[in-house]
Parts: C-alpha cells; structure tokens; sequence
C-alpha cells in the first residue's frame, strides 16, 4: 500500500509535505513493513527517521504535519497481501498437537520453577550448590530469596504469562489495555519478583487507558538503553494462540509484539518475544520442522528489528551452553547484563538447536545461572513444544505448587481457543 501525493497512490493524500509516492506499507513474510520510497522529506517513525521499519500497533507514522498511527492486529492483518484472519469455525486440534501446546505452557512453568533455584547465581556457584543437579524442586535451597515462593512454586514470569492468556481468554482480540490491566491487577495484589522495567511503566501517567504509550515514555526517559527480558519471560502463550489458523503467523507476530510493548518497548525485547513466539508456534504445529532453517527464519527477522540481536544468534549457535554466558552480569568484573532480553532468546535458540532431550536440556539452562528463572521459562516452554508432553518428567508436573490449578487453567484455555470440545 503506497502513500503519497500523487493521484494513483492506493493512499493519495493532498498534503504539501508528501512526495508523490512518499513510502509504502508490506507485508514481508511474517512481518509488517513501513518502507520510505526516496521521499524528500523522510518518514519517521516514532519520531526517528526511518528508510525501512517494522511495524507494530501503538506504533506512528509521520511526516511534517501528517501522521498515521498503527491501531490494531486487526486492521494490520487485513491490509493488501495479509492474510485474512478468520474467527468462525474453529477447528479442533489433534491429540499430538494438543500435547505439544500444553507441553510448551507446561514447560514455561517448570521452567520457572525449577530455574528459580540458580537465579542470581553464577554458574560455579550454581553447580556448588547443586552438585547433584536439579531433580526435584524440594532441592532447591531456601535462602532468604528463594523462600519468598512455596517449595515447587513459579514466580513472577508465569504469573504474568498468566495475565496476557487472561486477556487471551476474555477478549476476540490481542487487547493491550487488557493485558496491561491485568498486570497491573497482579502487581497491586501479588506483584512478588516484578522487575523494573514492568514497575517503571505501571508508573507512568496513563498506563491504564494506553500501557504501550507509557511504556514508550517509560523506556525513552531511561534514554532508550534497557532491553530487559521481563517480556520475553511471558510470551509463551502467544506461541499457542491461534494454532487453527496456519494462515495466523503475522497476527501471531504482531500479537508477540504489542503483548511486549504493554511494558517493555525496546526492539530488541520485541525481536525476542516475535522469535520466542514463532519457535513455539512452528514446534507446536510441525515437530519435524528444519530447525536449523527456523533458527535462520527467526534470526533475519530479529535482525530486521534491531542488528544487536545479532548476539544472541552467533551465542547459541556454537552449541555449548557456556557460550550463552548466562551469569554474564553476576561477577563483579564483568559489565552487569543480568536480566537482559538477549540472554533469555540465546537461551530459548540453544534449546531450540542443541538440547537433546527435555529434562537434560532444561537442566543445563537452569544450572547456567543468571537470570536463571527467565532462561528456564523461555527455555521450558521451547523445549515443551519441542519434545512434547511425555517427554517432561511426571515428578516436575506433580510437584508444581498447585499443579492442579495450573492444569486446570491449560484446559480452560485450549476450550477458548475452540481446540477442544466445549464439553
């Protein structure tokens, strides 16, 4: 769809400050993509001059005097070249299909569970304090950090995963100010292990009627530098949402990416939601997927968003987990990157390329140290939709702190999502 002055444009707008053809808007494979056409003014988009930008809503458009905001997934995913969403007619799910979707949900939990036994650890003093390994969550030591939580229990990642599924359930669509409600609810009731950068844009004037605007101020008064990766943590569900629909993958995208902007807008915490979410969303539907193509998929896309994601990519592929550096940031030399949303991708592409299996793959992740939490929900819920549910230990379903609940909750949402039988 091309913008300009000119009368043939799709878009024709009778502005002084437009080119006769000023930029374009396409879909590129899974992603929405303003394109400056060498227009004399420029395009901005959100304020910064762009020849070529992702899109995503919440985002604006501009030139001189004229703006055009990105609105919704809705509108974005009917324009030229999109495919249509459909929202009649549900189909059902086959059982090995259902299985890896719940092994992903499932996965992410486990993941947090178990990792919270390493985080803000380095990895030797991980393995010090673990020299067996990490079997059950009853081994995880109760120092005055980790009692915070019930022995088995996930933290603040899940919780918040929890909080965007929510919203998946109640709204037809991705809803921004529901999700940023719902987080907001959470953190005024519970709020244990919120981070930062959530904390940052709750508090900012407005958050409840446009959480992506008050995140975008949030992260520029922090002069746009923290990329944490309290987003990446929750965007499992994204993965899992609209499985019916193989058509879905730019809704999907766009999805993981307003689902992250609700708190955390830097690009590179938008690259790792969309490969996080896409990694879950082809292992769920194809598990004899060309991972090594995916892995390079996933990473011209987040390098299309922002070039530095670029580590996390050249990380994971080497294949060893001490290459991912998880602890990077626990040592008092080292330049203080805990918590930063590139580990936590590295982490998830590592279990997507290398594990071998879920219980050893997890295990390694967990052990890194770090983040560790973080690492292992990403990790967990790739590794789930990898190897699917038999594959996850029974003992670390079982011992979930209110497993029940939990399961309980999966259910509930694979029923709205038109997977299962209503009944």
């Amino acid at each position: 769809m091309v913008f300009g002055r000119w009368h043939k444009c799709e878009v024709s707008l009778a502005s002084p400050c437009l080119s006769r053809r000023h930029f374009r808007i396409f879909w590129d494979g899974a992603l929405l993509v303003v394109e400056d056409l060498g227009s004399s003014g420029g395009t901005f988009v959100n304020d910064r001059c762009a020849a070529r930008a992702v899109l995503a809503p919440g985002d604006v458009i501009a030139w001189a005097d004229v703006w055009v905001s990105v609105e919704s997934v809705e509108v974005l995913s009917s324009l030229p070249g999109a495919p249509i969403p459909t929202t009649e007619g549900s189909s059902l799910l086959d059982k090995a299909t259902l299985d890896r979707a719940r092994a992903a949900l499932w996965g992410q939990a486990i993941g947090d569970a178990l990792g919270l036994a390493t985080e803000f650890m380095t990895s030797d003093e991980a393995r010090l304090a673990y020299p067996h390994g990490l079997s059950r969550y009853a081994d995880i030591v109760r120092d005055d950090h980790r009692s915070r939580w019930p022995v088995g229990a996930f933290t603040d990642d899940t919780d918040q995963m929890l909080c965007i599924l929510e919203s998946l359930i109640a709204c037809p669509t991705v809803d921004p100010v529901d999700i940023g409600g719902n987080i907001a609810r959470w953190a005024a009731t519970c709020g244990l292990g919120i981070g930062r950068t959530v904390q940052r844009a709750l508090d900012r004037n407005g958050f409840n009627t446009d959480p992506i605007a008050a995140a975008r101020q949030a992260w520029e008064d922090g002069r746009a530098r923290h990329a944490a990766n309290g987003a990446v943590m929750r965007t499992s569900v994204f993965g899992v949402w609209r499985l019916d629909d193989p058509a879905a993958t730019p809704a999907v995208t766009l999805a993981a990416a307003a689902g992250c902007r609700v708190t955390h807008y830097d690009p590179r915490c938008v690259a790792s939601c969309v490969a996080v979410s896409l990694a879950i969303r082809t292992l769920v539907l194809d598990p004899q997927c060309d991972r090594e193509g995916l892995f390079n998929s996933l990473a011209d896309i987040c390098l299309l968003l922002d070039p530095r994601c670029a580590e996390a990519f050249e990380a994971a592929a080497v294949g060893s987990v001490e290459a991912l550096a998880l602890d990077e940031g626990m040592s008092a030399d080292d330049s203080g990157r805990i918590g930063y949303t590139l580990k936590a991708l590295s982490a998830g592409l590592w279990a997507l390329l290398h594990a071998t299996d879920f219980a050893s793959g997890l295990s390694a992740i967990a052990l890194a140290g770090g983040d560790g939490d973080t690492n292992a929900a990403v990790a967990g819920a790739i590794l789930g939709a990898r190897f699917g549910l038999d594959a996850i230990p029974l003992r670390w379903h079982h011992e979930l702190h209110e497993s029940q609940s939990y399961a309980a909750t999966i259910e509930r949402f694979l029923k709205a999502m038109g997977y299962l039988p209503a009944q």
